[in-house]
């Protein structure tokens, strides 16, 4: 495969501006959203502080799986809608959508991440190259094309060469935005997340070849994915649930060891200043009468 700039990116300020007139009328139902989302997870999380065992931890796994993955894939799909000017965009429409494609994004994404992490085990350069070449990855998926997970792959790493460079400042945008944010009590991510989804989107359509063009035909777009069977599904699902209890009890057992270790300096420093406190008694000579 040459590796050559196929298409060439729109400016990021072009980029951010059209999608705020994408949301314009819109912000307020996307920051709702976002908005459920959290609280839901919340609420979840809430809930299952009140059981007990492995079941606690099960309870949690299936409603990060819920929240956190289908639904931030669907608000992706979402915004993608919405970046694409369609008319009247749902957003649970999406929700069957993302858990179709459920197999290949998780197979897609721990795929990408395992290379990423052995990059960066080799240095940081090659790993932050490699972030950058699969950051399309999701949205390929999300798209509207039947495609693989090896072809996903292939094609985040062929639509991002020679878009690195630009993506990572777009990136970098965000973040300057999202510190931002912090000084608004964290209200102001309601508005970001949309705003930043929705200028990925546009900026992987401005990189994406037009369709029945020779270009497309290059990436390997018109290859299709083999059909995924409900156990493989099942099975998938079942995974991301135990992983995500995997995570959550160790997250906790991390918490109560950070907690254990600052009770234990702080009770070590509290009894060096007592014991640096406490008056040195000096005996006075008695008088001779």
């Amino acid at each position: 495969m040459k590796k050559t700039v196929l298409v060439p990116a729109i400016p990021n300020g072009e980029i951010t501006r059209s999608a705020r007139e994408a949301l314009k009328g819109r912000f307020l139902l996307c920051a709702f959203i976002v908005f459920a989302l959290i609280i839901s997870s919340l609420i979840a999380n809430v809930a299952s502080e009140i059981l007990n065992g492995a079941v606690k931890y099960l309870f949690a796994g299936v409603f990060a799986v819920l929240f956190e993955t289908i639904g931030m894939a669907a608000y992706t799909k979402y915004c993608g809608k919405i970046s694409d000017a369609e008319e009247n965009p749902a957003f649970f429409e999406c929700v069957p959508f993302v858990f179709e494609r459920l197999v290949r994004m998780a197979l897609a994404t721990w795929l990408a991440s395992l290379i990423i992490f052995l990059k960066l085990l080799l240095l940081i350069v090659p790993g932050i190259l490699a972030m950058l070449d699969y950051a399309m990855v999701g949205l390929v998926l999300l798209d509207d094309r039947e495609v693989g997970v090896s072809d996903a792959l292939k094609i985040s790493k062929r639509l991002m060469y020679g878009h690195r460079w630009q993506f990572l400042c777009l990136s970098m945008r965000f973040f300057g935005l999202g510190i931002l944010c912090i000084f608004t009590l964290g209200i102001g991510y309601f508005w970001l997340i949309p705003y930043m989804i929705t200028s990925y989107w546009k900026f992987y359509r401005s990189i994406t070849p037009q369709p029945d063009t020779p270009e497309e035909a290059e990436l390997s777009f018109v290859s299709t994915a083999s059909p995924v069977s409900p156990v493989w599904r099942v099975l998938i699902i079942i995974i991301l649930v135990l992983l995500a209890a995997v995570e959550e009890y160790s997250n906790e057992k991390r918490a109560e060891r950070l907690a254990k270790d600052i009770d234990k300096a702080l009770n070590s420093q509290i009894q060096a200043s007592q014991s640096s406190e406490t008056p040195k008694v000096n005996k006075k000579p008695e008088a001779h009468q």
